[in-house]
This record gives structure tokens, sequence and C-alpha cells, in this order.
């Protein structure tokens, strides 16, 4: 143990995904196998998915699939928009009530080791989210001594707003971002 370590939840969802709702665990899973390309049932048999909360996923992770590593993950944007706003997170920007329930389970994943927060704004549903949404989880994240990782908006002709977004991000949250 230890020659290796496993940092997951990049992109604002790979590898990590929770929370989630009871009634999203299959929709959940599908995306997740579009994005990993991995085959339902041996996903199934190798990680239960039966978690609702992070921490509850992270412990999932130890206790049952034991990992010959050490291993960490990001909370992603993702999945805190899909537990809170269900499909509504596929059409529009959040409320303040709903980042405020993002906030809540933001603070249960790292409060149980989470390194920070990821997100991937380049994709839907991320690209609904507007900077003040990301601004107050990253302020959680900061709050915790973690650090903002982003699949920007834009690789290409926007790229110059993107870099503003993300060091405005930054700047506003107090938190180290890449």
């Amino acid at each position: 143990y230890g020659a290796t370590t496993s940092i997951n939840g990049n992109c604002g969802f790979s590898l990590a995904p929770a929370p989630q709702r009871p009634e999203d665990v299959q929709y959940v899973i599908d995306i997740f196998n579009y994005f990993e390309d991995i085959p339902e049932e041996p996903m199934r048999e190798i990680v239960p998915w039966d978690w609702q909360k992070w921490s509850e996923y992270k412990a999932s992770m130890q206790a049952k699939v034991k990992l010959p590593m050490h291993f960490s993950a990001f909370c992603g944007h993702i999945p805190m928009r899909l537990c809170v706003m269900g499909q509504e997170a596929w059409k529009r920007a959040a409320t303040a009530d709903e980042i405020e329930q993002m906030c809540a389970l933001l603070e249960d994943a790292l409060s149980a080791g989470a390194m920070g927060l990821s997100s991937a704004l380049i994709y839907a549903p991320g690209f609904y989210a507007k900077t003040d949404e990301l601004i107050a989880l990253a302020t959680v994240a900061s709050q915790y001594g973690g650090m903002y990782i982003s699949h920007m908006r834009s690789e290409g002709n926007r790229l110059r707003e993107a870099v503003d977004e993300l060091l405005a991000i930054a700047r506003e949250a107090k938190i180290r971002a890449e």
C-alpha cells in the first residue's frame, strides 16, 4: 500500500458518482457508463452503488472494494446538481435554495475527506451553472482547505473568458484552482 495514489472525481463526475438520489441510481449508472465506457453489470459487481451521500460513497469504496492503493476524490459538481435538481439540472441554472442544498452536500463530502470540488463546465449539465453557483460551492471547499478543479467552459474561441471565470471563482472563494 502507498506505492500508488488514485485521485478520482475529476471533470465534475468521473469515478465519484456521489451524491445521488435512490431514484436516480440507474440513471447515474447509465451516465457513468457512457463517460467511462464500462459495462453496467461488472460495474455493479465492483461497486454496489448503495450510497446516497459522498461520505457513504467513500465508506463503500473503502469497505467493499478493498482498493490496493491510496484513494481520494474530489466531489463532482454534476452529481450534486443531479441530486438536488433531478432532471432540471439539464435545463437551467440552480436557484438560491438549490445552491444551498448543494453546499450542504459538498460539506458532507469535504467532512468525509473529499479533496475539494470539481466541475465540467464545457459539458451538460455543467454549462447551465452560473458563476455565482460555482463561487458558492468553491467557497465551501475553501473553508475546508480544498481546491477547485475545472474542465472550463471553453478550450477554443472563448478560452480567455473561461480562464477569467476560473480566476474569478478562485479569487472570490479564496481557493486554490486549476
